[in-house]
């Protein structure tokens, strides 16, 4: 059912794999397997339908009990405020009510909207990542990191450089907190700490 030539896929196959592909022309298909056991699309008589394929391999249907009979649901308990960002606040909006605001903003209105967040001033500190020792493995000057979300190396410290700096910072994923690691990509001074 390829249509690449044999030559150019043979050299991609492994060789005991090459062993077991048997390739044929479309015109010839027929000749390799019975008419019912090929596609209507294919020359065959085989009706496709996977919604009927997968019943038929359903647990109740091949002799098994359904694991999902024996299944207790128990109801979510709701979500509490753990300091993860995702958990829904009191300022919390639904997407519909998103699109509407976006809508009533427009394009200036977001802008502004941008501005004012950008001229806040941060949350927290940057000591570490300003540091004179540390500022060498920033890759881009104006993104430091925060003190307080910073990703700290396992080793106590770099023994050439006595820092336990990476601009790496840990971001909570959608319910837990430190989920995941954003950074900048490594320089040639801080590629051994990646690894």
């Amino acid at each position: 059912w390829f249509r690449v030539p044999y030559s150019i896929i043979s050299l991609l196959l492994k060789e005991k794999l090459r062993e077991r592909v048997q390739m044929v022309k479309m015109s010839e298909l027929r000749q390799h397997l019975p008419y019912e056991c090929l596609p209507e699309y294919l020359g065959g008589s085989l009706k496709l339908d996977p919604l009927s394929w997968n019943c038929r391999f359903l647990p109740q249907q091949n002799g098994h009990p359904d694991p999902l009979d024996e299944l207790i649901l128990v109801p979510l308990a709701p979500p509490r405020d753990n300091g993860s960002v995702h958990v829904p606040g009191p300022k919390s909006m639904t997407l519909p009510e998103l699109l509407e605001l976006v809508n009533q903003k427009q394009k200036r209105g977001i802008y502004e909207e941008y501005e004012g967040i950008r001229h806040r001033s941060p949350t927290g500190t940057f000591g570490c990542s300003l540091a004179p020792l540390n500022q060498e493995k920033n890759r881009y000057g104006d993104v430091p990191c925060l003190d307080q979300t910073r990703v700290k190396l396992s080793k106590q410290f770099n023994y050439q450089e006595m820092t336990d700096y990476i601009n790496a910072s840990f971001m909570d994923g959608y319910k837990q907190r430190n989920a995941y690691i954003g950074t900048q990509g490594p320089l040639e001074n801080t590629y051994n700490d990646f690894w």
